[in-house]
């Protein structure tokens, strides 16, 4: 049996009580600049956090480069901590990517303190299983039958506009039925063309009609982003990719 501390068991508390002090003091994550450190939220990104936890169906068209899967990998982790027999998919365009996104959460499990870790039942490069029921496991849109049949709380689609349409198609009408049991189904993605799902999916949103919440992150959202910061990008990627990318326009818009 392990016993804790009193610190650790208000720190316990004020986790399980607030996700958002759980991520400022406990969830890290890795910069490309500044290496391993704490995931110090922006106000847009609390924004986000009260709205994945207020809301059944959420999705969101983000920019570039804004922490959104970081975000949603926070989101998911605290979930599994904190919450008995919570089963999570996490839905990528290819196993690589849906692979990176749990790396991302495994590297922020290793650095928690022990007395916030829920032993671990299963872990290998596409699933995770923890010893109060919770688990993880890494689907793709490539295999649209993959979800059919899951017991799922949480389904989590990201850079779905970007999925081959087909099948993100007919991955999503075996989805459904999970909504209608009360599942969790969060979907982010940087916009692509009106010809996706993504596009008839945030277009319900926004005129109220499928019951999902929609969010808009776009590049000024980030307090250290500013005029010189644009153009910089406009440099780079010229106006219609800048308008895509970061200020999250359909190419048809364009």
């Amino acid at each position: 049996m392990n016993i804790i501390t009193r610190y650790e068991a208000i720190e316990t508390i004020q986790c399980y009580d607030s996700i958002t002090y759980f991520i400022e003091n406990y969830f890290k994550i890795q910069h490309p600049v500044k290496g391993s450190m704490y995931f110090n939220l922006y106000d847009y990104q609390k924004n986000i956090i009260n709205i994945y936890e207020n809301s059944k169906m959420c999705i969101g068209m983000t920019a570039r480069q804004m922490g959104n899967t970081s975000i949603a990998t926070a989101y998911m982790l605290w979930n599994l901590i904190f919450k008995l027999d919570f089963q999570i998919a996490i839905i990528g365009n290819n196993i690589a990517y849906g692979q990176e996104i749990l790396n991302r959460l495994l590297f922020a499990f290793d650095q928690l303190p022990t007395f916030l870790k829920p032993k671990i039942d299963l872990r290998n490069k596409r699933e995770l299983r923890f010893e109060n029921g919770s688990g993880l496991i890494v689907l793709t849109t490539n295999s649209p039958h993959s979800a059919r049949g899951r017991s799922l709380n949480l389904i989590y689609f990201d850079d779905f506009a970007f999925a081959d349409q087909n099948n993100a198609t007919e991955l999503w009408q075996s989805i459904i039925p999970c909504a209608s049991i009360g599942s969790q189904i969060i979907v982010t993605s940087t916009p692509s063309n009106k010809n996706t799902l993504f596009y008839k999916l945030w277009q319900g949103a926004v005129s109220g009609n499928n019951g999902f919440h929609p969010f808009i992150i776009r590049w000024n959202d980030h307090p250290d982003r500013d005029e010189s910061f644009k153009q910089n990008a406009l440099k780079s990627l010229g106006p219609d990719r800048f308008a895509q990318e970061y200020e999250c326009q359909f190419i048809d818009q364009i």
